[in-house]
């Protein structure tokens, strides 16, 4: 399966969605919280899952930014939700 994300091209040998893209995240995820955030890729390899964020340097509009702001941005699409019903 291959994703395009901007000028990167990712193959996988395993299901992979394009999250930020998905109906789902649109109908649904993006409804959840006011700004919530979704990473670019989910990927399904063996019953184990895998959330991808991907940041493309070799684009001079990036932002460059610290492993710290790096790991607090991936934290924040990534945590678990406070639920209230």
């Amino acid at each position: 399966m291959q994703i395009i994300e901007g000028k990167l091209i990712f193959d996988f040998d395993c299901e992979a969605i394009k999250f930020d893209d998905s109906t789902f995240y649109r109908q649904h995820f993006s409804k959840i919280t006011p700004g919530i955030k979704a990473v670019d890729i989910l990927a399904v390899k063996q019953k184990i899952g895998y959330l991808i964020e991907i940041k493309d340097y070799t684009n001079p509009n990036t932002q460059n930014l610290t492993m710290k702001k790096l790991v607090e941005m991936v934290i924040n699409k990534v945590k678990p939700l406070t639920w209230e019903p």
